[in-house]
């Protein structure tokens, strides 16, 4: 419901769930995506971040709902739909945020490390995906962004497990789209560059860059669709 005084944004009524939002990228797509009317679901590992990203998205006058959940356990994430579910009765939107690196070469790569990376950066977005599409096929509507990287497009000898992740993730996404999904949900991917480490100067161009992609997404030009159809 629209809140006296405050006007109308593009995704009024609707609700966003999006990954790795207790900080960096993630965080920023929260708050632009409540900017322009969503309600959202926080969903990373740290209960504090996430409450802090919380207390941000609130003064716009939008609710916010927390949800802790390990992302490399499928069990996890979908109790943590069923709670959205639960607490706003809806998902509109799914932003595939969250990611995570192992540098290295495939020769020194541990399996194990492989093995993280691949859950956190495509499996996770699978069993969301997987979670969230049949409320958006009841819907009649709805849309997945997958944050992708240039390491999607091209691959690094020192990034094997990450690149490996990145190309996963961008033939998921097409594979979301129609004809399969029909005009059910739309899935673009969102293809940022290496973010450094958020402190300082760089920290702060950083936090600088989140905003103006999330601005991005949440204005509706994302390449392959828009937020409403």
């Amino acid at each position: 419901m629209l809140e006296p005084g405050r006007a109308a944004g593009p995704l009024d009524g609707q609700v966003a769930l999006i990954t790795g939002s207790s900080s960096g990228l993630g965080k920023a797509t929260a708050i632009a995506l409540a900017q322009a009317g969503a309600d959202v679901a926080l969903l990373a590992r740290g209960k504090d971040d996430l409450e802090r990203a919380a207390a941000e998205v609130t003064p716009v006058g939008r609710r916010a709902l927390v949800l802790v959940a390990d992302l490399t356990l499928a069990e996890e994430l979908t109790e943590a739909v069923d709670q959205m579910l639960e607490r706003f009765g809806r998902v509109d939107v799914l932003v595939n945020a969250a990611g995570t690196d192992r540098p290295g070469p495939v020769i020194e790569l541990g399996v194990d490390d492989w093995d993280q990376v691949l859950a956190v950066n495509l499996r996770a977005p699978f069993v969301l995906a997987k979670a969230v599409f049949p409320r958006m096929r009841q819907a009649g509507r709805g849309t997945i962004v997958n944050v992708s990287s240039v390491a999607g497009k091209r691959g690094w000898a020192n990034a094997a497990a990450y690149c490996a992740s990145k190309f996963g993730l961008s033939g998921l996404t097409q594979a979301l789209w129609p004809p399969r999904a029909g005009r059910m949900a739309s899935a673009p991917a969102f293809c940022t560059r290496a973010r450094c480490p958020p402190t300082g100067e760089s920290g702060r161009r950083r936090r600088e860059n989140s905003y103006d992609a999330s601005r991005h997404l949440a204005g509706g030009r994302c390449p392959q669709g828009r937020w409403r159809h």
